[in-house]
């Protein structure tokens, strides 16, 4: 499945949450900012288990947008929840891009 998801950064969260746990997720991102950034992102595991909160930079890319791409492969344990969170500073506006998943994990 491939989607693509926009909206502020205005110290917003996105949450993305799939009807079956799934083993790997990729994506881009990117932000309308020709400087460093930054988001947190975190994932809710099978069992209701969060990940630790973790930083993800991105960097300029061209000539008005900053990017970065995430990939996550559960290591054993797939995820129920993907959970972005974004300071005011990252920028006006985000784009996810190229949202990519597993389907048919299991718990």
């Amino acid at each position: 499945n491939n989607e693509g998801l926009e909206g502020p950064t205005d110290s917003a969260k996105l949450t993305v949450t799939w009807a079956q746990v799934t083993p790997g997720v990729q994506f881009a991102i990117a932000f309308n900012t020709n400087n460093n950034t930054y988001f947190f992102v975190q994932w809710r595991y099978g069992n209701g288990a969060l990940s630790p909160l973790q930083t993800v930079y991105a960097s300029p890319k061209g000539y008005f947008y900053s990017e970065t791409q995430i990939r996550y492969f559960g290591t054993g344990r797939n995820i129920q929840q993907m959970i972005l969170t974004f300071p005011s500073s990252a920028g006006g506006r985000f784009i996810v891009d190229n949202l990519a998943y597993n389907q048919g994990g299991t718990g």
